[in-house]
């Protein structure tokens, strides 16, 4: 089972107008469980070309748990991907959104690190070149991704 689920971002273009329609079924992607790798979860979703800038909504689908949620965005390995944006606290029932841009979370380079991490299998790994990772402490973290396109 693959460690990462695949999250495809939605294209925001128009400024001052409603953006495309959908239901509350289908509009995250709920982190995956990792397998047999470890007891993390996350996804991925791939930045096309620099400079880009996307908004990401994350929401802790738990209504019922007693624990708050971890979800960490990984720090990509360019040269202005320094360190992970860690939010500790998200509620039960609860969501928050972060502005990421490319420079500080893509992974410009190969990540061997992610990319075992990204299945048990060898022959199912995915590439993190071109990738940001995001990773959660549940699967009932749902992550959406929306790119801003100017």
């Amino acid at each position: 089972m693959a460690a990462f689920a695949a999250i495809t971002p939605i294209a925001i273009s128009d400024m001052n107008t409603f953006t495309g329609v959908g239901t509350s079924a289908t509009r995250g992607t709920v982190l995956a469980t990792n397998g047999a790798t470890s007891a993390t979860f996350g996804a991925y979703f791939t930045m096309g070309g620099k400079d880009e800038q996307y908004l990401i909504l994350v929401e802790n689908g738990d209504s019922d748990g007693a624990t708050d949620l971890t979800v960490t965005v990984k720090a990509g390995n360019g040269i202005q991907g320094v360190a992970d944006v860690v939010k500790t606290d998200l509620g039960n029932g609860e969501f928050t959104l972060i502005q990421l841009d490319s420079g500080r979370f893509k992974n410009v380079t190969e990540n061997e690190t992610l990319k075992e991490l990204s299945s048990a299998t060898t022959a199912d790994q995915v590439s993190a070149k071109g990738k940001v990772f995001i990773t959660g402490t549940s699967a009932e973290i749902a992550v959406t991704v929306f790119k801003m396109v100017i």
